[in-house]
């Protein structure tokens, strides 16, 4: 159920949630670290299992979130269900939570099955990065702190 990132979770005061695909954690835990470095506080699904109620603690993880950290990829249109589209549905529709996507892949229309279209032109629709345009996590990472008006603190 739940991946490690090689971060600690936070979940105390201002954080930021990130929602990820869990096949995607390799490249998605780049990313973090880089931004773990730069203080901003983060939280995960780290150390949730199935059977816990893990339903609940991600509802409240987002409602309590500064704002939701979306990494897109092209993993998540593979999926028979996945938790990602939940979350972001979460966030936008129900929380009002800010949403930045981060697409860590470029996406063809024509890869996106029908019965994500809907999704997918909602995430469109919000502010992106595209992780492509930058050569390293740190000039990426730099990006989205601007982005977040999180002031870096490395």
């Amino acid at each position: 159920m739940s991946k490690n990132l090689g971060i600690t979770a936070t979940s105390d005061g201002i954080y930021y949630f990130i929602s990820y695909n869990s096949e995607d954690e390799k490249r998605v835990s780049e990313i973090v670290k880089v931004l773990e470095q730069y203080s901003l506080p983060m939280w995960y699904d780290n150390g949730l299992k199935v059977g816990d109620e893990w339903e609940r603690e991600i509802a409240d993880r987002v409602q309590g979130s500064e704002a939701v950290i979306l990494f897109l990829t092209e993993g998540i249109f593979k999926k028979d269900s996945s938790y990602v589209q939940k979350e972001f549905t979460m966030a936008t529709r129900f929380f009002n939570k800010r949403v930045y996507v981060v697409r860590l892949d470029e996406i063809e229309n024509s890869q996106i099955p029908n019965k994500y279209v809907s999704f997918y032109i909602d995430v469109c629709n919000m502010q992106t990065i595209n992780a492509t345009d930058y050569s390293d996590a740190h000039k990426l990472c730099s990006r989205m702190m601007s982005e977040l008006g999180y002031e870096p603190n490395p």
